[in-house]
Parts: C-alpha cells; structure tokens; sequence
C-alpha cells in the first residue's frame, strides 16, 4: 500500500471516530432531555431558570440553556458545579 494510501485511511478513521463521538454526544443530550421532562424541568435554562426560547426549542429539542446563556458558554467557557446533581454549567 501506497503512504498516501495509509494517510487517507488514517485521515477517514479520524472522520469516523468525529462523527461517532458527535453522535454519542447527541443521544446523551437527548437522555438528558427525556430526564428533564420526567421531572418537569425541560425547557427551562440551566443557567438563568428561565424558560427556553420556543423557537430554540422547535430547532434543538435537547437545549439546556436560553440563548442568552449559551451565548455566554461560548464567549466564556463553561463553569462547572462538581459536586452536584450532575455537571451543569453555572455563572461564576
């Protein structure tokens, strides 16, 4: 086999790995979501306790934070709260 050949193969592995991960992530956040429901919590922001924007919702079902809180997520980074329930982001 030819190097080039080993890079693609290597290359096409890598891609596959991605999109197994991103879709592993998908059904937790979807587990996440069916565990909110059950106990009444789905639809409202981690974050701030508001509800989620419906909007947000119609286009990602799992959603755990309002727009306004996941803005924030990605310009600051996530905070973590070890040592609860379950790791949620939290404002510092």
């Amino acid at each position: 086999m030819h190097m080039a050949d080993h890079g693609t193969d290597n290359f096409q592995r890598d891609v596959d790995l991605s999109l197994v991960g991103a879709e592993q992530d998908t059904v937790y956040e979807i587990d996440a979501a069916i565990r909110r429901i059950d106990r009444g919590r789905f639809g409202y922001c981690e974050m701030y306790e508001v509800a989620i924007e419906k909007e947000r919702l119609k286009a990602i079902p799992y959603a755990r934070f309002s727009l306004k809180a996941q803005a924030e997520i990605e310009k600051f980074g996530p905070r973590y709260r070890p040592f609860g329930q379950t790791m949620v982001h939290t404002r510092s």
